[in-house]
């Protein structure tokens, strides 16, 4: 899934980023921050509150959930994932 930072100017594929959380705090605004798997540090939006972050990270781990959901077939035991693509922009406020 590829996540669009708020913007516009920054997108990550979410399977290559190895953490993200709200907290980065420069002159007091919550942000949401992704960690990349290279060490790379991406701010992918700015909120009113700490908590308006937190349900966007839980917005975006709901449509990562359904993503993997519809991408996966099951046949004979195994999961094929196939070559589809989502996007996820990042919520203004």
């Amino acid at each position: 899934m590829i996540i669009v930072s708020q913007d516009g100017k920054t997108i990550l594929n979410f399977v290559q980023v190895s953490k993200m959380y709200v907290g980065c705090r420069f002159d007091g605004v919550p942000r949401i921050c992704a960690v990349t798997s290279d060490g790379g540090y991406e701010t992918m939006g700015n909120y009113t509150t700490e908590l308006r972050g937190k349900e966007v990270i839980k917005d975006i781990v709901d449509s990562y959930s359904g993503f993997i959901a519809s991408a996966t077939n099951y046949r004979y035991g195994t999961a094929e994932v196939t070559r589809s693509y989502a996007f996820y922009r990042m919520p203004e406020v």
